[in-house]
């Protein structure tokens, strides 16, 4: 019979898991809390189901995975696809932002304008 004890390492890759999975929750609620129009609210409604298979896909593999080589791969895989992934959005949703402002579609238009 084996008994499993919970070690610092085990301990610190739950808390990074467990932060992980929360800051991308709250970060999907507020951008899509304050998306401006109809465009760029539908953009990030297809968005942010992406987001979270990126994420959760990640955080899959580095629980699958045993060997410690391939969970260094999928970390720096992570942190490579990860940010491009956000600046790609990020960038089209600012894209987004000002054209619906420019035709005057945005709810809040005249908030952006000042």
């Amino acid at each position: 019979m084996t008994t499993t004890s919970l070690n610092l390492q085990s301990l610190a890759g739950a808390v990074l898991t467990v932060a992980t999975v929360l800051s991308v929750f709250i970060v999907s609620l507020l951008n899509i809390r304050t998306a401006r129009g109809p465009k760029e609210r539908r953009f990030l409604l297809q968005v942010t189901p992406l987001l979270w298979v990126v994420v959760i896909s990640f955080v899959g593999l580095l629980y699958w995975l045993q060997s410690w080589p391939s969970r260094i791969t999928v970390l720096i895989s992570y942190f490579v696809i990860a940010p491009v992934f956000m600046y790609r959005a990020s960038r089209r949703r600012l894209l987004i932002r000002k054209l619906e402002s420019r035709n005057g579609n945005s709810a809040r238009a005249d908030v952006a304008t000042g």
